[in-house]
């Protein structure tokens, strides 16, 4: 990855990679569908990722999240 993330764009990563949809995020975030789909974009962008399991990979493999975490039940 080249681009630095913003602090917002960590917060979402961080939830995509513990299994929140979009929707899940917004609600908890207190922001719009539309803004979540958008900063998941940039994303999959800064990380040249195909979809979330590709875009978690690449996180755990810069050290930007814990790998040994699991997603919620």
């Amino acid at each position: 990855m080249n681009k630095p993330l913003t602090s917002r764009e960590k917060e979402i990563l961080e939830l995509i990679s513990q299994g929140y949809s979009t929707k899940e995020i917004a609600l908890r975030l207190f922001v719009s569908q539309e803004t979540v789909k958008s900063h998941r974009r940039h994303l999959f962008s800064k990380f040249s990722a195909k979809n979330s399991p590709h875009l978690i990979q690449r996180a755990i493999s810069d050290g930007l999240i814990d790998g040994t975490m699991t997603a919620r039940l």
